[in-house]
Parts: C-alpha cells; sequence; structure tokens
C-alpha cells in the first residue's frame, strides 16, 4: 500500500512539475525576447538574476546591469571574494547575494551583504545545517520573504523558514511538499510570495509537416492555487505546468530556420511578474533575453505602470492610440517633457513583435506617431510605450 502511494504521489508530482511531455500553451502572454548585449569578454552562459524591482540585473554573482534613461548601463564589476561558486541569486531587495560554494569537499549554500556605497560584497556568511546537507549541493537560493527561503538541493527544490527561538534555519523541506518537490536543473524565478514559478522543463514539440518530434529545454510557469500561501501550503497547492508563448514562438522559428536552436535556462523574474530575464541560444550561442508580459493569466492587458502615474509623469504625457478599432493607419501622440528613452512598438496577440515604430533617445517636445498596418492581418494588436521606470501597453483592434 505504501508503495503504491508513493507512486501515485510521484505521479502528480510529474504532472504538477512534468518533465517530458506536450504541455499546453500558458494563457499570459510575453512579448518577443530582445538580446541583451554583452561584452564579448563575458564568455560564460549567463545565469541572470534581478531585484525585485527590475533596477539590477545580475548575470554572475559579481557582474551586473543597471537600469538607465537609455536601458541597460554597460557591464558592472562588484568587488569581494566568493571563490570557487555557483548558482548566484541576488536577493528581491539587492541588499544580498545568494551562492552555492565548494569549501572543503561540500557544496553549502551562503550569502554575502552588498555596500552599494563602496559596491563591494562582504564575507559570506554560511546559512547553517538547517539548510545545508553535507552529503547534497546547494544553491538557487531565493528569498520569499523575510522568513522563507526556497532552494536548489541536487536540482530538486526545497523549503527553510526562520526559527527565531534559534535565530537559525530550520530544517529544509521539500518543496512545495513532501512527495512533491520541483525538478529544476536550470533553475527558477519567483515572483511576489511565489505567487507564480518559472522554471526549466524538458519538453517536446513536433514538426508536423515532417512528422518528426524533437525534445526542447523549455520555459514553463506554474500558479499558485486559490487560497494556498507559502506559510500555509496545503496538498497539491500549485496548478499544473503551462509552457510560455515565449518557447512556442522559439520552436516555430526553429522548425522554419530562422533561429539556430531552441533552448531557454536560467529564468529570473521580477517581484511583479511583468519583466522576465533567462539565457537562450537562439543564436547558437547562450544570451542574454528579456521580455515584457502584455496579457496575465486571467487575460487582462498589463502595464508597468498604471495609466494615472504614467500620466502624472513629469517628464511625459501620453495618450490613447486613435482610431480604435482602426483601418489601416494608427495615431498616437504623446509629450516628452525632457530628454528621454523610448521604445514604441506593436506586438501581435500571441507576442511576436510585428512593428518597431521607433527607439531611442530623444529630445523634449510633441510627438505624432502613425503606424501602418497596410500588410497585417484583422485582429487584436497592442501598442507598447516604454521607458526606463514605465511600460504602458493599449489593445487596439485591426479591422480590415
Amino acid at each position: 500500500m505504501r508503495v503504491q502511494f508513493v507512486l501515485l504521489i510521484l505521479l502528480i508530482s510529474i504532472e504538477t512539475f512534468g518533465q517530458f511531455g506536450y504541455y499546453p500553451e500558458a494563457p499570459e502572454k510575453w512579448s518577443n525576447p530582445v538580446k541583451i548585449e554583452l561584452p564579448d569578454t563575458f564568455y560564460t552562459i549567463p545565469r541572470p538574476s534581478v531585484t525585485g524591482n527590475g533596477e539590477y540585473l545580475f548575470i554572475s554573482a559579481q557582474d551586473y546591469l543597471e537600469k538607465t534613461d537609455s536601458g541597460w548601463s554597460e557591464l558592472k564589476h562588484v568587488d569581494g571574494n566568493f571563490g570557487n561558486y555557483i548558482q548566484p541569486v541576488i536577493s528581491p531587495d539587492g541588499s544580498k547575494m545568494y551562492v552555492g560554494q565548494h569549501d572543503k569537499g561540500r557544496l553549502d549554500l551562503k550569502y554575502a551583504h552588498w555596500d552599494k556605497d563602496n559596491n563591494i560584497f562582504g564575507e559570506l556568511i554560511n546559512l547553517g545545517s538547517g539548510v545545508n546537507d553535507p552529503l547534497e549541493g546547494q544553491g538557487h537560493c531565493h528569498e520569499v520573504n523575510d522568513t522563507t527561503i526556497i532552494f536548489s538541493r541536487g536540482g530538486l527544490y526545497f523549503k527553510s523558514t526562520w526559527d527565531k527561538n534559534t535565530f537559525s534555519w530550520g530544517s529544509a523541506t521539500e518543496f512545495p511538499e513532501e512527495y512533491l518537490g520541483l525538478l529544476s536543473t536550470w533553475g527558477i524565478g519567483l515572483t511576489e510570495d511565489a505567487k507564480k514559478i518559472y522554471y526549466i522543463g524538458l519538453g517536446k514539440f513536433m514538426d508536423s509537416t515532417n512528422n518528426v518530434e524533437y525534445r526542447q529545454v523549455e520555459l514553463r510557469v506554474n500558479y499558485l492555487k486559490d487560497g494556498a500561501t507559502i506559510e500555509k501550503p496545503y496538498y497539491d497547492m500549485y496548478e499544473r505546468s503551462n509552457k510560455l508563448n515565449i518557447s512556442f514562438i522559439a520552436d516555430s522559428l526553429f522548425l522554419a530556420g530562422v533561429i539556430n536552436e531552441n533552448e531557454e535556462r536560467y529564468p529570473a523574474i521580477t517581484s511583479d511578474g511583468k519583466s522576465l530575464f533567462f539565457a537562450a541560444n537562439y543564436t547558437g550561442k547562450f544570451c542574454l533575453y528579456e521580455s515584457q508580459l502584455l496579457i496575465d493569466k486571467d487575460g487582462q492587458i498589463v502595464s508597468v505602470s498604471d495609466e494615472k502615474l504614467l500620466n502624472n509623469r513629469d517628464d511625459l504625457f501620453f495618450s490613447h492610440p486613435f482610431p480604435n478599432p482602426f483601418n489601416s493607419k494608427l495615431s498616437i501622440n504623446y509629450e516628452l517633457k525632457k530628454d528621454l528613452f523610448i521604445d514604441l512598438s506593436l506586438f501581435n496577440l500571441i507576442g511576436e513583435k510585428v512593428k518597431s515604430v521607433k527607439k531611442g533617445f530623444f529630445n523634449k517636445g510633441f510627438y505624432t506617431d502613425r503606424i501602418s498596418a497596410n500588410e497585417l492581418p484583422s485582429g487584436v494588436y497592442f501598442v507598447t510605450f516604454q521607458g526606463k521606470q514605465f511600460i504602458k501597453n493599449y489593445k487596439v483592434l485591426l479591422i480590415k
């Protein structure tokens, strides 16, 4: 009976956080990934981790990019001595860097405080015996909140909570639940309170024209069920896995010969779940990419800044695209009250960029941009207006 029960739980685990198989497309939709340029001297696979507000994007334990008015800064370096480390993750508030460090035949999870004023990491601090198993390797540590961390132990994820009585991290348990653990060798990304988990799974997709099946390393998401929390979990608390439209698009481009490969790895996401970063080998080598959430899992249009905040900014004013619906021409009026970097684009319903209208650093003044959609089919599109600290998406309908 015990064996049958364990096998049943294992099957549920595979279905929830599965590996090989065909997975449905997630209801949320992401924009077409944009490559973030890194210097040629950075020759390893980028392993992104991002602060909760999206201001600092680390691609290793000590190398990071900072958000600026014109996009991402040049690659910066933080001083510190991490030695032989793996799987770095910056905390959501940017105060700590977590790493797995090789030390005397062990691989223990440790962290160091980031002194931003002097741009240096302090001494590494061991998370203790509740977290670190001497027979396993630990890494990929994520702060869910002040009292909960989720981390990898041999590829399987565990959870530990802070014990206020002993002032130490408690004994780790499988995450989300015993026998229902998440397995992801290439990292995970967590939104605030782990309401969404982004991870890498081994899946399949089909070339129906030639009847050939491919295996793929793909981006997936799991949603926390209503009523569940990390602090008070219950059995089978996450919905089944969904494959992101980013990976579906990569499949199509791969089959069409547009990209060389279609593997994604190391997802990192902002706390609000609206900006996603990952490594992918679309060009034949692993590069760094970012994507923006266009539609959430409930089908709602997503903007990083709400409309009131956007239109009350002291540096710009942006009006609704018009007419809407439109036949072939769409106009957008806006005012830059100081020199700003902007990116104005048009996306289709599955997140592909179909028009790049304007991108760059522009002088203050009034602007009217017009989008011609003569070559596009009728349907729903999204006008995306993006700057350093805002992204505004407008849903428009093309009728011919």
